[in-house]
């Protein structure tokens, strides 16, 4: 997609993304989750921009939008300074937390409304996030399968997804492979439930962490392909440690593609153990068992 705007007028479709900065996680716990949310939906009143579907996926998004005063720029560059800055208080961070602008890509037909709609609520299943249709945590999916949605904002009827074995069909049609997907939408089930005090153990986990191998909380969440970040994996296994959460929270949290992961983390921590001695100081000053 391009990073030009994409003749943005009254009533137009878009595909939108944006990703974290040096592909850092741009949401570390449900409770971001929920703020960027509340912020896409408020774009309905105080942009008119109908959001028709969008998956959150670790370091980037997706959203489906109709801009119908044509003021796409104006509501994207709100939704990503706003929450920026929400999720930097939150995590006492400073600097940029998006790589820059926004990425929007005009939709113009149905075919490639449909074909759109499918491939970002497909993103987080092919990528690894859901193993089921039945998880649909953090994109619109669940809302369209169920026919119906608790966010006033999420306009299902523009996508054809008020019906719900209407949208299921469009989505075989388009993605036969999901069919090996079993499971339904708990329609109870938007999110994994984490208490304050929870969250509070997992961000002063990561600042331990960061502040034993001196470097910053944002190099716990990213992840570049042929370096290894043992900082990282301590972080893994010390919230898998501290934290009351499900094993599948602590892989959200971090990006990781599945719950395995967290074990495969602490595998290869321990496997780093016995090569690299000097870890062992880290692992005694930060209390982490192995």
């Amino acid at each position: 997609m391009s990073n030009r705007r994409r003749g943005d007028y009254p009533g137009a479709f878009h595909h939108i993304v944006n990703r974290g900065t040096a592909q850092t996680m741009i949401y570390r716990s449900p409770s971001d989750r929920r703020a960027f949310l509340s912020l896409l939906g408020g774009l309905d009143e105080d942009f008119d921009i109908r959001t028709v579907a969008y998956a959150l996926m670790g370091n980037h998004y997706h959203v489906l939008a109709r801009s119908v005063a044509g003021r796409l720029s104006e509501a994207m560059q709100y939704l990503d300074g706003r929450y920026a800055q929400l999720f930097n208080a939150r995590h006492d961070r400073v600097g940029a937390l998006f790589q820059g602008r926004f990425r929007s890509e005009r939709v113009e037909t149905d075919s490639q409304l449909h074909r759109t709609g499918v491939y970002i609520h497909l993103n987080p299943l092919r990528a690894g996030l859901e193993t089921s249709l039945g998880e649909c945590r953090w994109s619109s999916l669940g809302s369209y399968l169920r026919g119906s949605s608790a966010l006033p904002w999420l306009h299902l009827d523009l996508l054809g997804g008020t019906e719900a074995g209407h949208y299921r069909s469009n989505l075989l049609a388009h993605a036969p492979e999901v069919t090996a997907l079993e499971g339904d939408p708990d329609p109870g089930r938007i999110d994994w439930i984490e208490s304050e005090e929870t969250e509070a153990a997992l961000a002063s986990a990561d600042r331990l962490v960061a502040g034993s191998f001196g470097v910053s909380v944002d190099d716990l969440y990213q992840v570049v392909r042929g370096r290894p970040n043992v900082p990282r994996l301590v972080a893994i296994a010390l919230a898998a440690q501290v934290a009351n959460s499900s094993i599948a929270a602590i892989a959200s949290r971090y990006g990781l593609r599945r719950s395995s992961g967290v074990h495969a983390a602490r595998q290869r921590l321990r496997a780093r153990l016995d090569r690299d001695p000097r870890l062992l100081r880290h692992v005694v000053q930060l209390g982490l068992q192995l």
